[in-house]
């Protein structure tokens, strides 16, 4: 399973695994608790859009196999 939302604040870090929340991105009020165990990219903070893919476990927890974080474009136009 995709599932796609920003990082919510309340992450938690305890050596390689990380546990977090995805919020919605559409205005609506909707939440993800996940868990991920491994390394996450650089541009995983609170606020980012990221993009996970794994499983529901059976109490109710995102169980993430990868994490991608998605960055807007750090072009600036001159003008």
């Amino acid at each position: 399973v995709r599932v796609s939302g920003k990082v919510a604040p309340d992450v938690k870090k305890s050596g390689l695994e990380i546990q977090f929340t995805i919020i919605d991105n559409t205005g609506r009020d909707a939440s993800l608790p996940a868990v991920y165990y491994g390394a996450v990219p650089d541009t995983f903070k609170v606020g980012n859009q990221v993009v996970i893919e794994g499983k529901y476990t059976a109490g109710g927890l995102f169980e993430a196999e990868s994490i991608v974080t998605k960055c807007g474009s750090k072009y600036v136009p001159q003008g």
